[in-house]
């Protein structure tokens, strides 16, 4: 019984996101939260394990958020495949 609970709460949570549209997932969960975190935390770990160039993280920081995109692009197929069934 909980378990499909979970299930519907899931449905409806992608419903919702799905809404809004494929270009807003894209950017947020893509390119903000994945690409945007993880270009920050290698930067940090940059920080932390080697020498500090301001220009080499600024870069990789736009490189994962761009990256993320794409990331965000996969996300979506996978989400709407689970979606559809």
């Amino acid at each position: 019984m909980e378990e499909k609970g979970r299930f519907e709460k899931q449905i409806d949570k992608w419903a919702k996101i799905r809404a809004k549209g494929k270009w807003r997932y894209y950017l947020i969960y893509g390119s903000l939260f994945w690409g945007g975190l993880t270009g920050v935390i290698s930067a940090i770990f940059d920080i932390v394990f080697s020498e500090f160039d301001i220009k080499h993280s600024i870069f990789q920081v736009i490189g994962f958020m761009i990256f993320g995109i794409f990331f965000g692009m996969s996300q979506w197929k996978i989400q709407e495949a689970n979606y559809q069934r």
